[in-house]
């Protein structure tokens, strides 16, 4: 096999990678600007779950905004986008922060292991092995974040989002 870097290249390798370089870039800003970003939406219906401790809670919960980051162990987005959530918590410890594992094939004990791997207290992990929250919020993906305020209205619900939205929805939520 002939592998070339760009300085051995040929002319027309080089210009090949350079457009599809330049194709590249407003697509991923069209994805960027495409996402749902921050939207005022209507509350859901609140449902009851059990978290990975045994305890029975609302979501989202009654008088307080909620942070829910919803991922899998294996995702490695959510490991940032999770520990970003972390320390919002700090700033903001009057909202409630859930980490929903969507993944039905992992169990209490990888979620646990998430969550020390996280080392936030402030962040109650659920196992959703049946899909109750998920569908509740319509989340199809791994890295979603979905911010409610007090009154169960939708602030964010975004996979994959920016931080700085991210921000700015727990701001408003806690305003």
């Amino acid at each position: 096999m002939n592998h070339q870097t760009e300085g051995t290249a040929s002319p027309r390798v080089r210009i090949a990678r350079r457009v599809g370089l330049v194709m590249v870039i407003p697509l991923l800003a069209l994805v960027a600007a495409c996402s749902p970003g921050i939207k005022a939406g209507p509350a859901i219906e609140p449902v009851s779950v059990t978290n990975i401790s045994g305890e029975t809670l609302e979501v989202p919960s009654a008088d307080k905004p909620t942070v829910m980051v919803f991922y899998s162990v294996g995702c490695g987005t959510c490991v940032g986008i999770t520990q970003h959530i972390a320390e919002l918590a700090k700033q903001y410890p009057d909202a409630t922060y859930l980490a929903v594992n969507i993944d039905a094939t992992e169990d209490v004990r990888t979620s646990n292991a998430f969550l020390d791997y996280i080392d936030s207290p402030a962040i109650t992990g659920i196992n959703d092995t049946d899909g109750q929250i998920a569908k509740a919020y319509n989340v199809t993906s791994v890295s979603t974040v979905v911010v409610t305020d007090a009154d169960g209205g939708i602030l964010l619900d975004a996979a994959y989002p920016p931080l700085a939205e991210v921000n700015t929805a727990v701001e408003q939520a806690a305003a």
